[in-house]
């Protein structure tokens, strides 16, 4: 089970997770600790994997405006369209 750290730091032996709010510990709940980082790194996790997410929805919608700006029918020619912007890019 994970440890928040004020219960590592204090070397508890066993934490238990609070019936009445499962983000904290039932210790850190009873001592009135607002910040129980019980979830911190499982929350890390999630919020890198949201930010990675809205970057790729900002890119699709990048393309998309490009595709409905150039009136672009098909994934080929969205390809060679990107393919001529790299060129062009490149020279």
């Amino acid at each position: 089970m994970p440890t928040c750290s004020y219960c590592e730091g204090k070397s508890f032996s066993c934490c238990e997770v609070s019936l009445s709010n499962s983000s904290r510990y039932a210790e850190c709940v009873r001592l009135g600790r607002s910040r129980c980082d019980v979830l911190g790194d499982e929350l890390q996790a999630v919020e890198k994997k949201v930010l990675h997410l809205r970057k790729q929805k900002k890119i699709w919608f990048k393309k998309m405006i490009r595709i409905v700006r150039r009136s672009i029918d098909s994934v080929e020619e969205l390809e060679r369209v990107e393919r001529e912007e790299v060129e062009v890019e490149q020279r």
